[in-house]
């Protein structure tokens, strides 16, 4: 297992709300890519997982936006931390697919 450190800093309203709904954007992005790409495929293994982190994602994007814009009208920075953790898992078959919730 490794750590990797991705956001370790304080941030104004505007700057925290522009790197995190960067980050979520782009995750929908790619589960967006993957859904049509396996629908192309006529693959119907996998689809339902990702668009169950579409859901997650935007509702989380929503979160994000209401609670930066509600704590920066009340002058609030914020101190954003995020670490990416990578554990190796060993298989047999290379996976056509990612299998994970990203």
């Amino acid at each position: 297992m490794q750590e990797f450190k991705l956001i370790d800093g304080d941030f104004v309203a505007g700057d925290a709300n522009d790197v995190l709904l960067n980050l979520v954007n782009h995750k929908i992005q790619y589960h967006d890519l993957q859904v049509f790409k396996m629908m192309e495929r006529f693959e119907k293994d996998g689809v339902e997982r990702h668009i169950d982190r579409l859901t997650e994602l935007k509702e989380m994007r929503e979160e994000l936006k209401d609670y930066i814009q509600t704590m920066g009208g009340l002058n609030c920075n914020f101190r954003v931390k995020t670490t990416i953790t990578l554990v190796p898992l060993v298989v047999e078959k290379s996976p056509t697919y990612s299998t994970s919730n990203s």
